[in-house]
């Protein structure tokens, strides 16, 4: 089975902008320090409801997305690791929000974690060492601001590549994804 990823929009329930408890769909609960929030039934879960004032509401871009295999630890992960993801929330085995930062492009967002989640993953086996030379290039890669790409073949060796030229670094993007379908390995992108 190919793993695919559907998009949609997410559409704010109706009841989420009242001020009442009256409604059928709304309910409160009490939270750590006893004070009631309001909680809003919806198609997928009971969700505390944030008031949203108009002018915050707008910015916020929210997606819904839905695929054919289960949205486990590991996925989260590498989802809430995409940059530009600001917000997640796992809402079933297979339905999950991503809420994207105004300062991103969603397609583009929402491309790369496609590529990280349907393409196949081989287990990367890392000594304690290599773990953390790992993370301190990539957060070297990440104080550059600028897109990045580290590939970690399955023996641990990793290489990186930083570029300005937003078309060089997607055409690299899918030179490395072609790369890891035939070696293994992990890929980690880095989009400013």
């Amino acid at each position: 089975m190919q793993k695919k990823i559907i998009w949609q929009r997410w559409e704010e329930p109706a009841d989420s902008d009242h001020n009442d408890h009256e409604d059928d769909d709304f309910d409160t609960e009490d939270n750590e320090h006893g004070k009631p929030y309001p909680v809003i039934r919806t198609e997928y879960g009971h969700f505390v409801s944030v008031k949203i004032h108009a002018p915050l509401k707008n910015d916020l871009k929210l997606w819904v997305g839905n695929s054919n295999f289960d949205i486990g630890h590991k996925e989260k992960a590498i989802i809430e690791d995409v940059d530009g993801v600001e917000i997640l929330d796992i809402f079933s085995a297979y339905k999950f929000r991503v809420g994207i930062g105004l300062a991103f492009d969603d397609k583009t967002v929402q491309k790369r974690i496609e590529k990280l989640l349907c393409e196949k993953y081989d287990n990367v086996f890392l000594t304690k060492q290599q773990s953390i030379d790992i993370k301190k290039h990539r957060i070297d890669l990440k104080a550059k601001e600028l897109p990045w790409i580290l590939y970690i073949l399955p023996n641990g060796k990793y290489e990186s590549i930083s570029c300005e030229n937003i078309d060089e670094y997607d055409k690299l993007v899918d030179q490395y994804i072609e790369v890891k379908k035939c070696l293994g390995g992990k890929l980690m992108l880095g989009y400013k």
